[in-house]
């Protein structure tokens, strides 16, 4: 992909393929141990998933969710993601 314009990088970002590629970037850290403030615990990522879900749908129960939502602001995003903070 050949990027012209600021504005043409600006709403590739805001786009499903650049959110799912630097998803699988971190990822890929993640799974390296190599997030300084992060460690990915994968034995809970089903339970984050089921969380994630539970308070989406207690947000949003119509799945009606804003583009650019702000997210689910009723959990810790950490404690979501089935990650923990490194010396918290």
């Amino acid at each position: 992909m050949s990027i012209r314009s600021e504005a043409e990088a600006a709403r590739w970002l805001l786009s499903a393929a650049a959110v799912r590629a630097r998803a699988r970037q971190f990822l890929a850290l993640a799974d390296a141990d190599r997030l300084p403030h992060l460690k990915l615990n994968r034995d809970r990522l089903a339970q984050a998933v089921d969380e994630v879900l539970a308070a989406t749908r207690a947000d949003y129960p119509t799945l009606d969710i804003p583009y650019h939502s702000p997210g689910v602001t009723s959990r810790p995003a950490v404690a979501i993601a089935g990650a923990s903070l490194r010396d918290a």
